[in-house]
């Protein structure tokens, strides 16, 4: 499993009395469906608060091995 993570610059929300702040991130997972599957699951029923924003997924293996390419656009909440 290979997985690129890069915080990216937050956009403004024009939101001032919020209760968390949206940290965003850009993160690629590169594996087998079923190791995508579970860093999705991981996501989900994580100990953060995490908002998907976008997504793309392209088959990247060729023949048997059969890599996926997630790329991930999130935003982490952290309370303020």
């Amino acid at each position: 499993m290979r997985l690129d993570v890069h915080q990216s610059s937050p956009s403004p929300t024009g939101e001032t009395s919020t209760t968390f702040e949206r940290i965003p991130y850009a993160l690629r997972v590169v594996c087998t469906f079923n190791h995508v599957a579970a860093f999705l699951l991981g996501l989900e029923t994580g100990p953060r608060l995490v908002n998907i924003t976008g997504f793309s997924c392209v088959r990247t293996g060729t023949g048997s091995v059969g890599l996926l390419s997630l790329d991930l656009s999130i935003d982490l909440l952290g309370q303020t």
